[in-house]
């Protein structure tokens, strides 16, 4: 075997060597990109329901001051007209 071929086999011989390092990288940043995506969506889901609790709360506390707002409305027409008698 002659120096060409030594060194052809040789590149050849380095080139399976980093496409298999490469192969093996990319499989770790598949897996790695598929936990990460599964935990996206875990994530998004907790988010979601987060929002439904906060719009929950906020829709209660919202109720809770119309009808603090009609109490005191109320009050105050009932002064006025006490006011007015006065």
């Amino acid at each position: 075997m002659d120096r060409r071929q030594k060194n052809a086999r040789l590149v050849a011989k380095n080139n399976k060597e980093v496409l298999q390092t490469e192969l093996k990288v990319l499989r770790k940043l598949n897996s790695m990109t598929e936990v990460m995506l599964q935990r996206n969506t875990m994530l998004e889901a907790k988010i979601t329901e987060l929002k439904l609790r906060i719009l929950t709360i906020i829709s209660s506390e919202l109720e809770l001051l119309k009808q603090r707002i009609t109490e005191l409305e109320a009050k105050n027409a009932k002064l006025e007209a006490e006011n007015a008698r006065a």
